[in-house]
């Protein structure tokens, strides 16, 4: 929740589309919604419902953005933050286990599966960065393989197994964390940081957040 407040501060002509998968009754429920209220950039939020009309708007202007790569002229595009929350709650967006996909005709739009692993490959140069969080490696797992993995530059892991360690950071460093530590991990350098992470915002800070971008703006 914190990055998506510190990237959206930073620029108001930012967007932050949120994939929320938090469940009425949960600690979480509600946040994100907080969190958009208090930002000066264009925030929405996207139940469980919305899934395929949001991925496809994704999909629309990730092609538009290519189309603009041969035109010098073009200016910059805002950039595009995709936050999804709680991800393996979101079947849509599962890899697709189906190898006939792959034949299928281009005719149609994209499942909002592939349109994801598009963002991943082709989104950052584009101004279009993704953030995932998952309840476990597991979760994961049923998003992306392996390969695609390897597209998160960035990794954040929280206390878990060994194992789950060694395939999410290629090291079972997480397995010795203790309660209320992570370790942020940069798959370019190999290097991990060990940090305290943050909570959800309260709503004090959220209205502190607010009426300093008021002032900026």
């Amino acid at each position: 929740t914190t990055a998506g407040v510190s990237l959206g501060a930073a620029d108001a002509s930012a967007r932050v589309v949120v994939f929320d998968g938090a469940r009425p009754g949960e600690e979480a429920e509600g946040v994100w919604q907080r969190v958009g209220d208090a930002l000066p950039c264009d925030v929405r939020i996207i139940a469980q419902a919305g899934v395929t009309a949001a991925m496809n708007g994704l999909a629309e202007e990730l092609a538009s953005r290519e189309a603009r790569l041969d035109d010098p002229t073009a200016p910059s595009p805002p950039p595009i933050y995709v936050v999804l929350h709680n991800a393996g709650r979101f079947r849509e967006l599962r890899k697709s286990e189906d190898d006939f996909s792959f034949g299928m005709s281009s005719d149609g739009p994209k499942k909002p599966d592939a349109v994801l692993g598009d963002l991943l490959k082709n989104g950052p140069a584009l101004g279009m960065h993704v953030i995932v969080w998952c309840d476990s490696y597991n979760s994961a797992q049923r998003l992306f393989d392996r390969q695609t993995m390897r597209e998160f530059a960035l990794r954040v892991v929280m206390q878990m197994s060994a194992a789950d360690s060694s395939h999410l950071i290629d090291s079972p460093a997480a397995s010795d964390l203790q309660m209320h530590r992570a370790l942020l991990y940069n798959d370019e350098t190999g290097q991990a940081e060990k940090f305290r992470p943050y909570g959800a915002p309260s709503d004090e800070w959220l209205e502190r957040v607010k009426e300093a971008a008021t002032q900026r703006a």
